[in-house]
């Protein structure tokens, strides 16, 4: 079975994001603001996916996909203030006693869109049928799923690149970009799950693997956070005692 797929979908961002505010913390010196330009993002879905089946060994599916995305929206936070223009280039409004000038030192946080962004993979699932092995061999099942994934992105970041040949040092922002993976997407992931049954007794053995990946982005890229890769390991036993009308359950989490 060969099945072929391109779709479009939209996602908007937060109804909040594209707000007209402007909420300044005197005490914290942040300021939040929303983007009345702010873009949905807009996707465009390739799926090529293909099965195999044989009723006496099971199912086995391979699918790739590729992934173009524009405007993805994204809170670029942590933007420092350093002069009287900067602050006017935000918008912010003018303080009636010292102007502009008060926002200095101030971070602020806005969100905006990026482009470029592209997602790729190849997913397998296998669903097996194990009838043809000899003996109580018959009575096993295999499952398991694999996913590889790349993403990239181009995040917009800020810098404040200081000059110390000079005292006062001067201080001067920057804007750039770097190129990275997805917020939230592993590199790969997947489970395969043993099993065996015969009349009332049933068992489980399963695992489950994931990559690292990260879980937020900031302006200055050394502020990153990450989620560690991990593996999960699944046991469970299950009994069934007719006489009785009860089941026996065992389950053992790692």
């Amino acid at each position: 079975d060969l099945r072929l797929a391109a779709t479009k979908t939209l996602a908007r961002p937060d109804f909040t994001m594209k707000l007209p505010t402007q909420v300044i913390d005197r005490q914290t010196r942040e300021i939040v603001q929303g983007n009345t330009n702010l873009k949905s993002t807009e996707a465009w879905n390739y799926d090529v996916i293909a099965s195999f089946y044989k009723s006496k060994y099971g199912l086995f599916t391979v699918g790739a996909f590729y992934k173009k995305l524009d405007n993805v929206f994204y809170n670029l936070g942590g933007v420092r203030i350093v002069d009287a223009e900067m602050a006017e280039m935000y918008n912010l409004p003018i303080s009636d006693d010292i102007g502009y000038e008060s926002y200095i030192g101030y971070s602020i946080q806005s969100p905006i869109n990026t482009m470029n962004t592209e997602v790729k993979g190849l997913e397998f699932d296998l669903q097996a049928n194990l009838k043809f092995l000899p003996g109580f061999l018959d009575n096993f099942i295999l499952r398991g799923n694999y996913s590889i994934i790349r993403s990239t992105t181009y995040v917009p970041r800020f810098i404040l690149e200081s000059d110390d040949s000079v005292f006062p040092p001067i201080q001067t922002p920057k804007f750039y970009e770097t190129k990275q993976s997805l917020e939230g997407q592993p590199s790969s992931f997947g489970n395969v799950v043993l099993g065996y049954s015969d009349g009332g007794f049933s068992a489980r053995f399963s695992l489950f693997l994931q990559s690292e990946f990260l879980t937020s982005m900031s302006s200055d890229i050394n502020k990153d956070y990450s989620e560690l890769g991990y593996k999960k390991l699944d046991f469970s036993l299950k009994q069934k005692i007719e006489k009785w009308k009860m089941e026996l359950i065992l389950n053992v989490n790692n």
